[in-house]
């Protein structure tokens, strides 16, 4: 091909290592620049062609990974069989206040002296009960493990080792050593680690083969959703995606309804534009919460793009799918907040987010009464 024989000798990449292909594509306007005009054209249909088949390698080498993953995590499917549960089921009055906690939380309980307190001290006086799952010690066993006694203890200081779990077909409040727990979160640990995994390939591939939700400061489309999801959702026009004209036009709409299709999602479109799901039972609760989420992370809605951050976003869904037991969630997740409360009110579930702050406020009006 003379227009390559001529850019590898105009800037003298024959004798580079690696790629001479992305050499090749990797500064195209600098390039472009020491061109004749009639080699522009050319050399641009020469990139688009690199690109794709850059981005056709991406794709497969992400579906390998997820497909890996997926192996693992199936190939796990016999450690309900083997696992310990020492679990006792519980009743909490309706009267009692039912506070659920994740990390930020019990972490501010354990470095603030006088909020430890306070909190200690309002547990002898007001009907308050702090309420905790498995992933909150899952995120304890990834932090230094000098800290991890106390830690543990001051869990269950705070919470008199009362969890809300999964157990046989419903969310329940149980009472369980965390030592239990523990052995428990430590032998489920690599299925985990590997659905975490999963979730950020996922969010690579689903970059690539759906730009229109691409997490950019350019997109006016992820800014909108952002800005305010339930118009976002009121506005769909789903009669759109059944016209029979402009068939094969690709549409906002038709790319959420394909998706969700092909995902098998346990709701629709209309059902998010009615601003209403339907929940059979605990099972399906949770189910529903899953899958809401990770429509969330299709269309970008508060997430992040840091790997670590969108690995740890696994253990904000669990989360999500225990604190809907309690009548609040007390969390400083300003991302994880604005998912919960659309997620919830979608399920009619009327769990309270609070901050650490305005539970602090919580508190003191308790004590005005």
């Amino acid at each position: 091909m003379p227009l390559i024989n001529y850019i590898l000798n105009k800037f003298d990449l024959k004798n580079l290592n690696g790629s001479i292909e992305i050499n090749m594509i990797s500064n195209p306007e600098y390039i472009k620049e020491q061109l004749e005009n009639n080699q522009i054209d050319e050399y641009k249909l020469y990139c688009e062609e690199i690109n794709e088949i850059i981005i056709a390698l991406k794709v497969h080498y992400y579906l390998i990974k997820i497909s890996k993953l997926h192996y693992m995590i199936l190939n796990q499917a016999h450690l309900p069989e083997v696992q310990t549960n020492k679990a006792s089921l519980i009743n909490i009055e309706n009267e009692i206040e039912t506070f659920y906690i994740d990390q930020n939380f019990i972490g501010k309980y354990i470095n603030e002296n006088s909020f430890q307190r306070q909190i200690n001290n309002i547990k002898k006086k007001a009907k308050y009960q702090f309420i905790f799952s498995p992933y909150l010690v899952e995120d304890g066993i990834k932090m230094n493990q000098v800290f991890l006694k106390e830690y543990f203890e001051h869990i269950d200081l705070l919470t008199d080792g009362i969890s809300v779990v999964r157990y046989d077909d419903r969310i329940a409040y149980v009472k369980e050593e965390v030592s239990s727990i523990v052995e428990r979160v430590l032998l489920w640990l690599a299925p985990t680690k590997a659905m975490e995994s999963s979730k950020y390939y996922w969010s690579l591939y689903n970059k690539i083969v759906y730009p229109d939700f691409k997490k950019d400061e350019k997109n006016t489309l992820v800014q909108k959703i952002n800005n305010n999801i339930k118009l976002f959702f009121k506005e769909f026009n789903t009669e759109s995606i059944y016209e029979e004209e402009n068939t094969f036009e690709r549409t906002m709409e038709k790319t959420l309804y394909w998706y969700m299709r092909e995902k098998s999602f346990p709701f629709e479109l209309k059902d998010l534009q009615k601003g209403n799901i339907q929940v059979d039972n605990d099972l399906d609760c949770i189910n529903k919460i899953d899958k809401l989420c990770e429509l969330l992370d299709f269309i970008n809605y508060q997430t992040d793009k840091e790997e670590k951050k969108i690995k740890s976003s696994y253990q904000d869904t669990e989360h999500l799918k225990h604190a809907w037991k309690c009548k609040y969630f007390i969390t400083d997740d300003d991302k994880l907040i604005k998912r919960g409360k659309f997620i919830y009110s979608l399920l009619d579930i009327k769990t309270l987010f609070l901050t650490s702050d305005e539970f602090k406020k919580m508190m003191i009006g308790f004590y005005k009464k």
